[in-house]
Parts: structure tokens; sequence; C-alpha cells
């Protein structure tokens, strides 16, 4: 979630799911932030999770 200071608005950046978590977001400049991408899926009866690292752009 990122919070407006300005209009002290508040918006969902991204939203996880029952397979997907989004994590320690880091901004990388004023309208960009970065995060890690956790997917979780079962391969051969085993959990399994994959973490991507990922780059979003707000908008203004």
């Amino acid at each position: 979630m990122v919070l407006d200071l300005g209009t002290g608005k508040e918006k969902i950046v991204k939203q996880g799911t029952e397979t997907v978590d989004y994590d320690f977001p880091r901004w990388e400049d004023d309208h960009q932030i970065s995060y890690t991408k956790t997917t979780n899926s079962v391969v051969h009866g085993k959990l399994v999770q994959t973490d991507t690292k990922e780059t979003m752009k707000l908008e203004e």
C-alpha cells in the first residue's frame, strides 16, 4: 500500500492471493518501487517457492 502524503489517499499497489505474495517494497526513485514477488506452488507433492525481483512505476 502507498500513502499519498499530499492527499492522504491510500492505494493498494499489489494484492496478494492464495499463491502469490509481495514483500518488502523499496523505493527506487520518486515514482518507482521494487519488490519481491513470491509464487507458491506444489510440484510432485512438495511446496515450491519462487522469488522474482520486480520493479513497478507508479502513476503520478
